[in-house]
Order: C-alpha cells, then structure tokens, then sequence
C-alpha cells in the first residue's frame, strides 16, 4: 500500500525513551570544547602532527620529542625537539592561554621545536577528542596530540 508522506508508518518509529538514548548517544560522541583546566591535566600530551600556517605537515619520528603537560597548579611544561620549556596556562571555555613561556636556547638541527613552542604559546581554542586526543588551533597553525 502505497502511504503519504505525512503519514508513518508505526513499525518505523522510536519510542520516547529509545530516541532520547540515541541523541544522547550522538552528541557524546563528537569532538567537544575543553572547557576546565581538569578536562587536560593528568598525563603528558604527545605531538601527532604540526601543521604550520603555509607550510607541509610536520609528523614527528620521534613524538616524546614534542610534548606538553598541564600541572594542576597551572604550571606548563613543554618539551620542543632539543629545547625545554615552562610557562602558566589557563583553560577557559574552549581557550587555552599560555603565558611567560620562556625556553631553553639549545640550538635544534631543524625549525620543528620552535615552530611547536610557538604554536603553543598566546591564545589559541582547544578541541578533544575524547579522553586521548587534543587539538591546539590558532591562526598561526594546529597541533593534534595524544596521551
């Protein structure tokens, strides 16, 4: 039997219940805003990949060579290639400003570490990717790191 299009067919539809659980379900799994200083603390964060604004993708042979930690009291600890780095950093709504980062002067054999300091350092909007992934983006370029 051929049906209108306003009309639905019952065999087709959710129960209350069942289609707030899917909605649920479909927002939980998408890239969230971080919006606390808790939602990056807790473990070192390792560089995937740098995409510096006109240039290739960098993707590091050696990640634990580009890292970055969030300490509870607000603290930053960077590692940059060749170079360490500290500085304070605040998370607000989906902001991660990073301030007085000051580094090491170890002159690296390529431009990554502080192209990765760079992008770190100032303002710039953070995304994660459930508990294990996070996106550092600014206008300079983007960071995608892994714990």
């Amino acid at each position: 039997m051929l049906r209108s299009v306003f009309e639905v067919d019952p065999r087709c539809t959710l129960r209350p219940a069942a289609a707030m659980l899917v909605a649920g379900l479909a927002l939980t799994s998408c890239a969230d805003s971080v919006t606390s200083p808790s939602d990056v603390m807790g473990g070192v964060w390792t560089l995937q990949s740098m995409q510096v604004a006109g240039e290739d993708p960098f993707v590091p042979a050696e990640p634990d060579r580009f890292t970055v930690e969030f300490a509870a009291d607000g603290q930053i600890a960077v590692v940059a290639d060749c170079n360490q780095c500290g500085g304070r950093y605040t998370v607000e709504d989906g902001t991660l400003t990073v301030t007085d980062l000051a580094c090491t002067l170890v002159a690296c054999a390529t431009p990554e570490g502080e192209q990765f300091a760079a992008l770190i350092d100032g303002t710039s909007s953070l995304e994660s990717e459930g508990s294990s992934g996070l996106e550092i983006e600014s206008p300079e370029g983007t960071l995608a790191l892994t714990r």
